[in-house]
């Protein structure tokens, strides 16, 4: 089953290429259509999404394991709980119900 990463900046990419390297269907989530884009190119099935915004986060892939990496951006001009907290529930809200694992750094 597939792989699913929110926040494939330095930690996340890492552990994604070693999914992909083995054969893995990797998603990840990011905020942003470019980088979206990077991370297609890569071999990634990227989901353009912010984890503070419930309305993005619909229809998200089932996966094995759901790997929660998103870094604190001090440029978005949201409070550290909004992302941490308010964010990470959402994303808890709406993953599918057959979720398997989940790792939050």
């Amino acid at each position: 089953m597939a792989k699913l990463i929110f926040g494939c900046g330095y930690l996340g990419d890492r552990v994604g290429r070693r999914w992909l390297d083995a054969g893995e269907t990797v998603h990840a989530v990011t905020r942003s259509k470019r980088r979206a884009e990077q991370l297609e190119r890569v071999g990634y099935r990227a989901i353009v999404a912010e984890v503070t915004d419930p309305a993005t986060l619909t229809n998200l892939p089932a996966a094995e394991t759901v790997l929660f990496a998103v870094g604190f951006d001090r440029s978005a001009g949201q409070p550290i709980e909004q992302v941490y907290v308010d964010g990470f529930g959402n994303v808890l809200d709406h993953l599918p119900p057959t979720t398997g694992h989940l790792i939050y750094i």
